[in-house]
Protein backbone atom coordinates (compact mmCIF):
# COMPACT_ATOMS: atom_id res chain seq x y z
CA UNK A 1 0.00 0.00 0.00
CA UNK A 2 1.87 3.27 -1.19
CA UNK A 3 1.74 5.91 1.20
CA UNK A 4 -0.70 9.01 1.33
CA UNK A 5 -0.46 11.29 4.09
CA UNK A 6 0.02 10.93 7.67
CA UNK A 7 1.78 8.02 7.44
CA UNK A 8 -1.29 5.78 5.96
CA UNK A 9 -0.45 3.89 2.32
CA UNK A 10 -2.42 3.00 -0.63
CA UNK A 11 -2.20 -0.02 -2.91
CA UNK A 12 -0.95 -2.50 0.96
CA UNK A 13 3.53 -18.50 6.11
CA UNK A 14 6.09 -17.71 7.87
CA UNK A 15 7.14 -21.34 7.82
CA UNK A 16 9.31 -22.73 10.05
CA UNK A 17 13.09 -21.99 10.10
CA UNK A 18 16.03 -22.97 12.22
CA UNK A 19 16.80 -19.23 12.52
CA UNK A 20 20.02 -20.40 14.38
CA UNK A 21 22.14 -17.13 13.20
CA UNK A 22 23.85 -17.50 16.92
CA UNK A 23 22.92 -14.13 19.88
CA UNK A 24 21.52 -10.63 18.44
CA UNK A 25 19.83 -12.16 15.28
CA UNK A 26 16.58 -11.69 16.17
CA UNK A 27 15.84 -15.04 14.65
CA UNK A 28 13.58 -17.94 16.02
CA UNK A 29 15.07 -19.79 18.52
CA UNK A 30 15.22 -23.17 18.79
CA UNK A 31 12.58 -23.35 15.22
CA UNK A 32 9.50 -23.85 15.58
CA UNK A 33 7.94 -23.93 19.22
CA UNK A 34 7.22 -26.60 21.08
CA UNK A 35 3.54 -27.23 22.50
CA UNK A 36 3.99 -27.65 25.54
CA UNK A 37 5.91 -24.19 25.31
CA UNK A 38 5.11 -22.94 29.13
CA UNK A 39 2.08 -21.21 30.73
CA UNK A 40 2.48 -17.97 28.70
CA UNK A 41 2.84 -19.85 25.45
CA UNK A 42 -0.84 -18.98 25.22
CA UNK A 43 -1.93 -22.32 24.15
CA UNK A 44 0.49 -22.28 20.92
CA UNK A 45 -0.31 -24.82 18.01
CA UNK A 46 3.35 -26.58 17.00
CA UNK A 47 2.94 -25.06 13.43
CA UNK A 48 2.40 -21.62 15.10
CA UNK A 49 3.16 -19.15 12.24
CA UNK A 50 4.97 -16.85 14.13
CA UNK A 51 8.43 -17.41 15.64
CA UNK A 52 9.81 -16.42 18.83
CA UNK A 53 11.65 -13.69 19.21
CA UNK A 54 14.62 -12.13 21.71
CA UNK A 55 16.63 -8.29 21.73
CA UNK A 56 19.01 -9.98 21.86
CA UNK A 57 22.18 -7.86 19.99
CA UNK A 58 20.60 -4.79 20.63
CA UNK A 59 21.02 -1.47 18.66
CA UNK A 60 23.78 -1.78 15.34
CA UNK A 61 23.80 1.73 15.27
CA UNK A 62 21.94 4.84 17.15
CA UNK A 63 20.89 5.82 19.15
CA UNK A 64 21.74 9.30 16.52
CA UNK A 65 19.91 12.76 17.40
CA UNK A 66 17.55 13.46 14.25
CA UNK A 67 15.45 16.74 13.32
CA UNK A 68 11.93 15.05 13.94
CA UNK A 69 11.93 16.36 17.52
CA UNK A 70 10.21 19.78 18.91
CA UNK A 71 10.51 21.94 22.03
CA UNK A 72 8.89 18.94 24.00
CA UNK A 73 10.48 15.97 22.43
CA UNK A 74 13.80 14.31 21.50
CA UNK A 75 14.48 12.12 18.82
CA UNK A 76 16.72 9.47 17.71
CA UNK A 77 17.55 7.33 14.14
CA UNK A 78 18.56 3.58 15.28
CA UNK A 79 19.10 0.34 13.27
CA UNK A 80 18.88 -3.06 14.09
CA UNK A 81 19.00 -6.68 13.10
CA UNK A 82 16.02 -8.78 12.51
CA UNK A 83 15.76 -12.41 11.17
CA UNK A 84 12.61 -14.14 10.47
CA UNK A 85 12.61 -17.84 9.67
CA UNK A 86 12.13 -17.03 5.99
CA UNK A 87 15.26 -14.97 6.04
CA UNK A 88 18.40 -17.03 5.13
CA UNK A 89 20.45 -13.68 6.93
CA UNK A 90 19.87 -10.89 9.49
CA UNK A 91 18.58 -8.23 7.66
CA UNK A 92 19.43 -4.51 8.69
CA UNK A 93 15.99 -2.75 9.63
CA UNK A 94 16.21 1.06 10.18
CA UNK A 95 13.99 2.48 13.03
CA UNK A 96 13.33 6.25 15.00
CA UNK A 97 11.98 6.99 18.21
CA UNK A 98 10.85 10.00 19.65
CA UNK A 99 10.12 10.64 23.58
CA UNK A 100 9.50 13.67 25.97
CA UNK A 101 12.65 15.67 26.85
CA UNK A 102 11.36 15.45 30.22
CA UNK A 103 13.45 12.66 32.53
CA UNK A 104 10.52 9.98 33.41
CA UNK A 105 9.32 6.77 32.66
CA UNK A 106 6.60 6.47 29.91
CA UNK A 107 4.25 4.02 28.66
CA UNK A 108 5.99 2.52 25.19
CA UNK A 109 3.86 3.38 21.78
CA UNK A 110 4.77 0.97 18.66
CA UNK A 111 3.62 3.32 15.79
CA UNK A 112 3.40 0.83 12.41
CA UNK A 113 3.37 3.13 9.33
CA UNK A 114 2.19 2.21 5.98
CA UNK A 115 4.06 0.96 3.19
CA UNK A 116 6.86 3.54 2.29
CA UNK A 117 5.04 6.06 5.20
CA UNK A 118 8.31 5.55 7.12
CA UNK A 119 8.92 9.03 9.03
CA UNK A 120 5.42 9.96 8.17
CA UNK A 121 3.64 8.78 11.06
CA UNK A 122 3.39 11.31 13.58
CA UNK A 123 5.87 10.20 15.67
CA UNK A 124 6.52 13.11 17.37
CA UNK A 125 3.31 13.79 17.80
CA UNK A 126 2.70 10.85 19.70
CA UNK A 127 5.66 11.24 21.60
CA UNK A 128 3.98 15.19 22.90
CA UNK A 129 1.20 13.39 24.03
CA UNK A 130 3.50 11.18 26.61
CA UNK A 131 4.54 7.94 25.15
CA UNK A 132 7.76 7.01 24.07
CA UNK A 133 6.95 5.84 20.16
CA UNK A 134 9.14 3.76 17.99
CA UNK A 135 8.72 3.21 14.37
CA UNK A 136 10.64 0.15 12.74
CA UNK A 137 11.07 1.20 8.95
CA UNK A 138 10.27 -2.58 8.06
CA UNK A 139 11.74 -4.94 5.75
CA UNK A 140 11.82 -3.72 2.32
CA UNK A 141 10.26 -0.73 3.06
CA UNK A 142 11.45 2.66 4.49
CA UNK A 143 11.69 5.53 2.33
CA UNK A 144 11.28 5.43 -1.23
CA UNK A 145 14.46 6.57 -1.82
CA UNK A 146 15.95 4.44 0.57
CA UNK A 147 14.50 0.79 0.55
CA UNK A 148 15.30 -1.50 4.00
CA UNK A 149 17.17 -4.90 3.40
CA UNK A 150 14.95 -7.50 2.29
CA UNK A 151 11.51 -7.61 0.20
CA UNK A 152 8.22 -6.44 1.62
CA UNK A 153 5.76 -9.53 2.44
CA UNK A 154 2.85 -7.77 2.89
CA UNK A 155 1.46 -8.21 6.42
CA UNK A 156 3.73 -10.94 7.28
CA UNK A 157 7.30 -10.76 8.31
CA UNK A 158 6.61 -6.97 8.85
CA UNK A 159 4.80 -8.26 12.13
CA UNK A 160 8.38 -9.67 12.98
CA UNK A 161 10.44 -6.81 12.57
CA UNK A 162 7.89 -4.72 15.05
CA UNK A 163 8.46 -7.21 17.41
CA UNK A 164 12.11 -7.39 17.36
CA UNK A 165 12.14 -3.73 18.00
CA UNK A 166 10.02 -4.14 20.59
CA UNK A 167 12.27 -6.89 22.34
CA UNK A 168 15.39 -4.94 21.70
CA UNK A 169 14.04 -2.28 23.58
CA UNK A 170 12.87 -4.39 26.68
CA UNK A 171 16.00 -6.00 26.54
CA UNK A 172 17.95 -2.87 26.92
CA UNK A 173 15.34 -1.46 29.66
CA UNK A 174 16.46 -4.90 31.24
CA UNK A 175 19.91 -3.62 31.62
CA UNK A 176 19.14 0.33 32.23
CA UNK A 177 20.63 1.18 28.59
CA UNK A 178 17.07 2.49 27.96
CA UNK A 179 15.72 4.39 31.17
CA UNK A 180 12.85 5.96 30.33
CA UNK A 181 10.34 3.24 29.20
CA UNK A 182 7.75 2.15 31.37
CA UNK A 183 7.71 -1.92 29.85
CA UNK A 184 4.60 -2.72 31.67
CA UNK A 185 2.44 -0.21 29.60
CA UNK A 186 2.61 -1.09 25.60
CA UNK A 187 0.22 -0.36 22.88
CA UNK A 188 0.50 0.15 19.26
CA UNK A 189 -1.10 1.95 16.45
CA UNK A 190 -0.66 1.27 12.54
CA UNK A 191 -1.90 2.96 9.34
CA UNK A 192 -3.14 1.42 6.41
CA UNK A 193 -0.63 -1.94 6.16
CA UNK A 194 0.35 -1.08 9.78
CA UNK A 195 -3.02 -1.73 10.83
CA UNK A 196 -2.62 -5.25 9.30
CA UNK A 197 0.45 -5.31 11.11
CA UNK A 198 -0.61 -4.13 14.21
CA UNK A 199 -3.21 -6.92 14.37
CA UNK A 200 -0.67 -9.98 13.59
CA UNK A 201 1.58 -8.37 16.06
CA UNK A 202 -0.42 -8.23 18.94
CA UNK A 203 -1.86 -11.51 18.25
CA UNK A 204 1.85 -12.76 18.28
CA UNK A 205 2.87 -11.18 21.62
CA UNK A 206 -0.17 -12.55 23.19
CA UNK A 207 0.50 -15.88 22.01
CA UNK A 208 4.24 -15.45 23.55
CA UNK A 209 3.25 -13.82 26.52
CA UNK A 210 -0.28 -14.39 27.25
CA UNK A 211 -2.60 -11.57 29.00
CA UNK A 212 -1.80 -8.00 29.81
CA UNK A 213 1.36 -7.81 26.96
CA UNK A 214 -0.19 -5.24 25.19
CA UNK A 215 -2.58 -2.65 26.44
CA UNK A 216 -4.55 -1.11 23.63
CA UNK A 217 -4.11 -1.85 19.73
CA UNK A 218 -5.77 0.97 17.15
CA UNK A 219 -5.83 -0.16 13.41
CA UNK A 220 -7.01 2.53 11.13
CA UNK A 221 -7.93 1.87 7.61
CA UNK A 222 -5.83 -1.37 7.63
CA UNK A 223 -6.34 -4.31 5.17
CA UNK A 224 -7.47 -7.58 6.54
CA UNK A 225 -8.79 -8.69 2.55
CA UNK A 226 -5.77 -8.31 -0.06
CA UNK A 227 -7.93 -9.58 -2.98
CA UNK A 228 -10.52 -7.02 -2.03
CA UNK A 229 -8.09 -4.33 -1.69
CA UNK A 230 -6.23 -5.89 -5.03
CA UNK A 231 -9.87 -5.75 -6.90
CA UNK A 232 -10.31 -2.14 -5.54
CA UNK A 233 -7.31 -1.17 -7.10
CA UNK A 234 -8.23 -2.35 -10.77
CA UNK A 235 -11.77 -0.80 -10.44
CA UNK A 236 -10.16 2.43 -9.66
CA UNK A 237 -7.57 1.99 -12.64
CA UNK A 238 -10.54 1.33 -14.93
CA UNK A 239 -12.80 3.97 -13.54
CA UNK A 240 -10.97 6.74 -11.92
CA UNK A 241 -12.81 7.74 -8.82
CA UNK A 242 -15.92 7.30 -10.67
CA UNK A 243 -15.23 9.32 -13.66
CA UNK A 244 -15.42 6.97 -16.04
CA UNK A 245 -12.51 7.61 -17.50
CA UNK A 246 -9.47 4.78 -17.49
CA UNK A 247 -6.01 5.27 -16.62
CA UNK A 248 -5.06 3.85 -19.95
CA UNK A 249 -5.96 7.17 -21.55
CA UNK A 250 -2.87 8.38 -22.65
CA UNK A 251 -3.25 11.86 -21.08
CA UNK A 252 -4.31 10.61 -17.45
CA UNK A 253 -1.41 7.60 -17.40
CA UNK A 254 0.81 9.87 -15.31
CA UNK A 255 -1.56 10.99 -13.26
CA UNK A 256 -0.59 10.47 -9.97
CA UNK A 257 -3.47 8.42 -8.88
CA UNK A 258 -3.10 6.37 -11.63
CA UNK A 259 0.58 6.37 -11.22
CA UNK A 260 -0.29 4.93 -7.38
CA UNK A 261 -2.61 2.29 -8.52
CA UNK A 262 -0.43 1.44 -11.11
CA UNK A 263 2.11 0.71 -8.78
CA UNK A 264 -0.20 -0.70 -6.29
CA UNK A 265 -1.31 -3.57 -8.46
CA UNK A 266 2.44 -4.70 -10.31
CA UNK A 267 3.86 -4.30 -6.38
CA UNK A 268 1.33 -6.78 -4.77
CA UNK A 269 1.31 -9.21 -8.05
CA UNK A 270 5.04 -9.35 -7.58
CA UNK A 271 4.64 -10.33 -3.95
CA UNK A 272 2.22 -12.86 -4.43
CA UNK A 273 3.07 -14.36 -7.57
CA UNK A 274 0.32 -13.36 -9.51
CA UNK A 275 -3.47 -12.23 -9.58
CA UNK A 276 -5.87 -13.48 -6.92
CA UNK A 277 -7.25 -15.46 -9.67
CA UNK A 278 -3.93 -16.92 -10.67
CA UNK A 279 -2.67 -17.82 -7.00
CA UNK A 280 -5.63 -17.52 -4.71
CA UNK A 281 -4.15 -19.39 -1.89
CA UNK A 282 -1.23 -16.62 -1.87
CA UNK A 283 -4.03 -13.98 -1.20
CA UNK A 284 -5.94 -15.46 1.11
CA UNK A 285 -2.74 -16.04 4.17
CA UNK A 286 -2.21 -12.39 4.05
CA UNK A 287 -3.35 -9.64 6.12
CA UNK A 288 -5.40 -10.00 9.56
CA UNK A 289 -8.43 -12.04 8.24
CA UNK A 290 -6.22 -15.05 7.81
CA UNK A 291 -5.73 -14.87 11.44
CA UNK A 292 -8.86 -13.81 12.51
CA UNK A 293 -8.68 -16.61 15.12
CA UNK A 294 -5.75 -15.58 16.95
CA UNK A 295 -7.16 -12.46 17.12
CA UNK A 296 -10.14 -13.28 18.90
CA UNK A 297 -8.31 -15.06 21.46
CA UNK A 298 -6.39 -11.75 22.82
CA UNK A 299 -6.76 -9.54 25.71
CA UNK A 300 -5.67 -6.32 24.30
CA UNK A 301 -8.83 -3.56 23.94
CA UNK A 302 -8.88 -3.04 20.03
CA UNK A 303 -9.92 -0.18 18.16
CA UNK A 304 -10.86 0.05 14.93
CA UNK A 305 -11.63 3.04 12.37
CA UNK A 306 -12.39 3.66 8.49
CA UNK A 307 -14.00 5.55 6.28
CA UNK A 308 -16.69 4.75 3.70
CA UNK A 309 -15.17 6.87 0.73
CA UNK A 310 -11.55 5.29 1.16
CA UNK A 311 -10.63 4.50 -2.23
CA UNK A 312 -7.19 2.31 -1.30
CA UNK A 313 -8.52 -0.09 1.28
CA UNK A 314 -12.13 -0.66 1.05
CA UNK A 315 -14.45 -0.28 4.30
CA UNK A 316 -15.52 -3.41 3.38
CA UNK A 317 -12.05 -4.92 4.98
CA UNK A 318 -12.60 -3.23 8.49
CA UNK A 319 -16.62 -4.74 8.81
CA UNK A 320 -15.49 -8.05 7.43
CA UNK A 321 -12.76 -8.22 10.18
CA UNK A 322 -15.41 -7.42 13.14
CA UNK A 323 -17.52 -9.60 11.77
CA UNK A 324 -15.14 -12.56 12.67
CA UNK A 325 -14.66 -11.33 15.93
CA UNK A 326 -16.62 -10.43 19.07
CA UNK A 327 -17.53 -7.71 21.60
CA UNK A 328 -17.62 -5.29 19.52
CA UNK A 329 -19.40 -1.82 19.60
CA UNK A 330 -19.84 -0.68 16.29
CA UNK A 331 -21.21 2.99 15.34
CA UNK A 332 -21.65 3.90 12.23
CA UNK A 333 -21.51 7.76 11.55
CA UNK A 334 -22.88 9.66 8.77
CA UNK A 335 -21.43 13.13 6.93
CA UNK A 336 -22.97 15.03 9.50
CA UNK A 337 -21.06 13.27 12.29
CA UNK A 338 -24.10 11.67 13.28
CA UNK A 339 -24.90 8.08 14.58
CA UNK A 340 -27.06 5.97 12.30
CA UNK A 341 -28.46 2.73 12.68
CA UNK A 342 -28.28 1.42 8.91
CA UNK A 343 -25.03 -0.47 7.75
CA UNK A 344 -22.30 1.44 6.19
CA UNK A 345 -21.87 1.26 2.30
CA UNK A 346 -19.80 -1.69 1.75
CA UNK A 347 -20.83 -3.32 5.05
CA UNK A 348 -23.86 -4.75 4.87
CA UNK A 349 -24.93 -8.62 5.33
CA UNK A 350 -22.07 -9.07 8.32
CA UNK A 351 -24.11 -9.43 11.12
CA UNK A 352 -23.16 -6.51 12.77
CA UNK A 353 -25.69 -4.28 14.98
CA UNK A 354 -25.03 -0.75 14.91
CA UNK A 355 -25.27 1.45 17.65
CA UNK A 356 -27.74 3.71 18.49
CA UNK A 357 -27.08 6.41 21.10
CA UNK A 358 -23.98 8.81 21.77
CA UNK A 359 -20.84 7.54 19.86
CA UNK A 360 -17.35 7.65 21.83
CA UNK A 361 -15.37 10.45 21.94
CA UNK A 362 -13.07 10.76 24.39
CA UNK A 363 -14.35 7.63 26.53
CA UNK A 364 -14.88 4.14 25.11
CA UNK A 365 -17.66 2.22 27.05
CA UNK A 366 -16.21 -0.98 25.42
CA UNK A 367 -12.68 -2.80 24.77
CA UNK A 368 -13.77 -3.44 21.50
CA UNK A 369 -14.61 -0.96 18.92
CA UNK A 370 -15.62 0.17 15.85
CA UNK A 371 -16.56 3.71 14.03
CA UNK A 372 -17.34 3.86 10.55
CA UNK A 373 -17.43 7.28 9.20
CA UNK A 374 -19.23 8.43 5.94
CA UNK A 375 -17.21 11.11 4.81
CA UNK A 376 -13.65 9.83 5.70
CA UNK A 377 -11.19 8.63 2.68
CA UNK A 378 -7.52 7.14 3.41
CA UNK A 379 -5.91 9.93 5.37
CA UNK A 380 -6.57 11.61 8.55
CA UNK A 381 -6.67 14.61 6.89
CA UNK A 382 -9.30 16.43 4.95
CA UNK A 383 -9.59 15.45 1.46
CA UNK A 384 -10.49 18.10 -1.36
CA UNK A 385 -9.93 16.92 -4.90
CA UNK A 386 -11.68 17.75 -7.81
CA UNK A 387 -13.84 14.69 -7.71
CA UNK A 388 -15.04 14.59 -4.56
CA UNK A 389 -14.34 15.86 -0.79
CA UNK A 390 -14.01 14.27 2.64
CA UNK A 391 -13.95 15.96 5.45
CA UNK A 392 -13.92 13.48 8.51
CA UNK A 393 -10.26 12.55 8.32
CA UNK A 394 -9.17 14.29 11.31
CA UNK A 395 -11.68 12.21 13.39
CA UNK A 396 -9.87 8.92 12.68
CA UNK A 397 -7.05 10.12 14.11
CA UNK A 398 -8.88 11.82 17.22
CA UNK A 399 -10.73 8.98 18.46
CA UNK A 400 -7.28 7.42 17.84
CA UNK A 401 -5.64 9.20 20.33
CA UNK A 402 -8.53 9.47 22.75
CA UNK A 403 -8.97 5.53 22.82
CA UNK A 404 -5.01 5.80 23.71
CA UNK A 405 -5.19 8.47 26.27
CA UNK A 406 -7.67 6.17 27.92
CA UNK A 407 -5.98 3.13 27.75
CA UNK A 408 -2.71 4.17 28.82
CA UNK A 409 -2.59 7.83 29.64
CA UNK A 410 -5.00 8.09 32.48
Amino acid sequence: MMSTACGSSDPTDAGPGDGDGGPGNGGNEGGTMDTDAGPDSGGMPMDYPWPAVDGKGGWLTGPTPNDAGNGSVDCFDVTYSSQAPTDEEALVIDGQYCRPKAPGKYPILMVNHGIFAYRGSMLASFAAMGFAAFESGYRGDGLPDNTEDGEITLCLDEAFDVRRMLAIVEELSDDSTIDFVDMDQIAMVGFSHGGCITMRAIAAEYAFHGEGRIDAAVDIFGPSDIEAVYRLWKKNYANILGSGQSCDNILLKENPFCVQMRKGITLTETIMGGTPDEVPEEYARHASLAVAEEIEKVDTPILIVHGVKDVIVPVSDSCRLVGELSGFDAWHLNAGSNVVTSDPAGCGELGIAWKDGTAPTTTFASDRTLIIYDDATHDVNPVNIIVFSAQQGPQLLARAKDFLTQHMLK
